[in-house]
């Protein structure tokens, strides 16, 4: 992890220098003591839509549409059995009309290590290092509800191992669709102002287990959930209240035609004087609101990959790849948190041999409210990135 860093952090410098000196012109490919380096411009938008349901528990918050401008600058390098690539992406707000250059640059970098020995390309293990430099928060913008630019660091931490090597073959065409069970360790931190910092960790093991917790300032949190959609959550602000829940899997009900979960409530109140403090217990029955709304058809959190050649690059892909046939790569994860999180990821990328073409990135999340099942707001992104030029 330490050499993973050391690397990205040297590589996220080099991408600055280089897109600030070129002025976002495409860059020349060179091979050096065996080592190819490929870097190349980039532009698109990123599309961000929050749509609050009507009478749920988050109706203080107000529905939300925005669309940045991004220019990005990609290097790839590829030695021997590894690829290494570093994107360094600068936005600028455009909401209501204005336009804000915002002071946020977000540095994805992921290392993958190719599995030898076999006739496709199979990946064995790969690591993705996503920081954001300044970020973007729901406040008014030149008098104009929107997303504004506040200085602060969040930083995602991915790291993938699987059971059996997983096909990414980006560079010979053909069709092809792999699941392989995966180890995975997460984590994520931010930090905003003195105040405002926290951070929080998964892990994923192949059997579908996942444990994670960690900090939002001032509130700790901790959960575990298992494959059928069991587990157990806790969430606390020390000194001012406890509150843990015991979920069980989802079960018919009576009629058998719906699904339901069951949901063990014990609250531990403000601690205020000497003990005993007050402890509020109960039970509550919500509607299945797992998607599919019944017993989970596979696990909480699955990746697929797929490809197909001599594929149309959209043409949001920008007029350098317009009416050009590409190799088009998605992975997709679907994953599913006991603590009301459903979410569906999507990376949608199209090669030409090794020249990236357009990379579609998609997440949709919706946030459920534990007390009542009912959906609380969805949120979709989509950031669209085409190749300056060939």
């Amino acid at each position: 992890m330490k050499d993973f860093e050391r690397r990205a952090t040297l590589a996220s410098i080099a991408v600055v220098v280089l897109v600030v000196a070129c002025g976002g012109e495409a860059l020349t490919a060179e091979t050096i003591g065996g080592t190819t380096v490929e870097t190349r411009a980039y532009s698109g938008t990123r599309e961000i839509r929050h749509t609050v349901d009507a009478g749920s528990t988050a109706s203080s918050e107000k529905d939300y549409h925005g669309v940045f401008d991004v220019e990005a600058s990609r290097t790839d390098e590829r030695s021997g059995n590894g690829i290494f690539e570093t994107e360094t992406r600068f936005f600028t707000v455009r909401s209501g009309g204005y336009r804000i250059d915002a002071a946020m640059r977000e540095v994805i970098v992921r290392d993958e290590h190719v599995a030898s020995g076999s006739s496709d390309v199979m990946l064995d293990e790969s690591a993705l290092d996503r920081a954001t430099f300044g970020y973007l928060a729901p406040e008014p913008v030149d008098g104009v509800r929107g997303y504004a630019p506040f200085d602060g660091i969040d930083r995602e931490w991915i790291v993938e191992k699987y059971d059996e090597p997983r096909l990414v073959d980006t560079l010979r065409p053909g069709v092809y669709a792999h699941s392989a069970a995966r180890s995975t360790e997460t984590s994520i931190s931010h930090v905003r102002g003195e105040t405002d910092s926290g951070s929080i960790s998964e892990v994923i093991s192949p059997d579908g287990t996942v444990r994670g917790g960690g900090t939002d300032t001032p509130v700790e949190q901790s959960f575990e959930q298992h494959a059928d959609g069991s587990g157990r959550s806790t969430s606390s602000a020390p000194g001012f209240y406890n509150v843990e829940l015991q979920i069980a899997p989802p079960a018919p009900v009576s009629d058998g035609r719906a699904y339901a979960i069951v949901i063990s409530r014990k609250a531990t109140g403000r601690e205020v004087g000497p003990p005993p403090y007050p402890v509020d217990t109960g039970t509550v029955t919500i509607p299945d609101w797992y998607p599919g709304g019944k017993a989970l058809p596979v696990d909480t959190d699955v990746l697929t990959a797929s490809g197909t050649a001599d594929t149309p690059v959209p043409a949001t892909c920008g007029a350098a790849s317009r009416g050009l046939l590409a190799h088009r790569v998605i992975d997709r994860r679907t994953w599913t948190r006991i603590t009301g999180i459903a979410e569906v990821d999507s990376d949608e990328r199209y090669w030409a041999g090794p020249t990236l073409l357009c990379e579609i990135e998609r997440r949709h999340t919706e946030t459920y409210d534990l007390t009542s099942g009912k959906r609380r707001a969805v949120d979709d992104t989509t950031t669209s990135l085409g190749i300056v030029r060939l």
